[in-house]
């Protein structure tokens, strides 16, 4: 595998190995908004949204929303269970 997550960055000092070949993100609710993993060709990852989430007193459903921002960004939300 040629892919590793880490947290931090170098250039501050605060890099840290995060070991594994996937993660969930979850909400105060203690459910999954998001679980990412790495794919077998070592260059791709794929994102999923797991669960309905409460967020802020708003459902949101687990269907995902992928915006691009620039060449090099998306950014990736989930859409309110009632849009």
């Amino acid at each position: 595998m040629t892919l590793a997550m880490f947290t931090g960055h170098p250039m501050t000092g605060d890099e840290t190995h995060v070991p594994g070949d996937r993660i969930r993100f979850r909400t105060s609710d203690g459910r999954a908004i998001f679980f990412f993993f790495f794919l077998n060709d070592g260059k791709s990852i794929e994102v999923r949204a797991v669960e309905n989430v409460m967020i802020g007193g708003v459902l949101y459903a687990n269907r995902l929303q992928v915006s691009p921002r620039v060449s090099n960004v998306i950014e990736v939300s989930v859409h309110r269970y009632d849009d």
